[in-house]
């Protein structure tokens, strides 16, 4: 997952906000300052902004998350 992605999805932050976060070296990865919002973050990387470590971001909430009497394109093919 991409690191703006990342922070943004873990706090309440804008993406703008994350943005010039990311810009300022306010946001580290592995002990690590990253300026480049594109880097890729892993699962077992330690994530920190301000000196606070963010949590992972739970992805199965993020599709879980479903319009009653519509279907995605997976679950729609499915039940043919």
């Amino acid at each position: 997952m991409r690191l703006d992605r990342f922070v943004s999805k873990s706090t309440e932050l804008t993406p703008q906000q994350v943005s010039d976060c990311i810009a300022q070296a306010t946001v580290w990865v592995n002990g690590v300052a990253i300026t480049d919002e594109a880097s890729q973050v892993h699962e077992n990387n330690l994530v920190q902004l301000n000196g606070q470590t963010l949590g992972p971001v739970d992805l199965s909430r993020l599709f879980l998350q479903r319009i009653v009497g519509h279907y995605s394109y997976t679950s729609a093919r499915q039940r043919l």
